[in-house]
């Protein structure tokens, strides 16, 4: 199966949420690796759920860590992306020589530097609907780097967003396992069937 975008499904915790989205298509999968985060994820959960899948991407996502900390993450977890919310070591991080997204708020972004060097830039917001504002904000924002979306996405309209938008990829989040091997897959699923390649 294939999606009509780029998704990366961020703050897995479980083997359930994994399996899932690897199936249903999402390219890159990311996990909490700072210790004091609530998702966070050890090195033997990591590895026993990476361990099971084939033909995604995993990234690292940490919200304040140092650039040695990071580094050091790295080298016990082998991720393929990084995934990181201060723009002042973005410089540093591209030292890891895997691609970078940096998660920003769409009310921040014309604070960023404007020589930024991510890859890809993830923009949240705490709004939980995209108003027409934020949709021209979004396309300036595009224009500047690859934007991955994680806000204000909807089932119902968010593949007609990613046709008339420079948007290249959105972003998904996943949730607790009801417990272990079940879990409710309804909102993920919603969307990712929303943007499934027709054959």
């Amino acid at each position: 199966m294939a999606l009509k975008t780029l998704v990366k499904v961020g703050e897995v915790n479980n083997l359930s949420d994994a399996r899932y989205c690897a199936g249903m298509g999402v390219e890159l999968i990311g996990f909490q690796l700072e210790n004091d985060h609530e998702k966070f994820v050890d090195q033997n959960t990591y590895k026993a759920i990476t361990g099971w899948l084939e033909g995604v991407k995993f990234v690292g996502e940490f919200e304040s860590s140092s650039f040695e900390s990071i580094q050091e993450a790295h080298k016990n977890y082998e991720f393929d992306f990084v995934q990181v919310a201060d723009p002042s070591i973005v410089e540093e991080v591209k030292k890891l020589e895997i691609p970078v997204i940096l998660k920003t708020n769409l009310q921040d972004w014309e604070a960023l530097p404007k020589t930024l060097d991510a890859d890809y830039l993830l923009v949240e917001s705490e709004k939980e609907q995209l108003s027409d504002d934020d949709k021209v904000k979004l396309e300036e924002v595009a224009q500047s780097l690859p934007v991955i979306l994680g806000f204000g996405l909807e089932a119902d309209s968010v593949a007609d967003l990613l046709d008339n938008s420079a948007i290249k990829g959105i972003a998904l989040k996943g949730g607790e396992e009801i417990r272990p091997g079940y879990k409710d897959f309804d909102e993920l699923a919603d969307i990712l069937e929303a943007i499934e390649e027709e054959y």
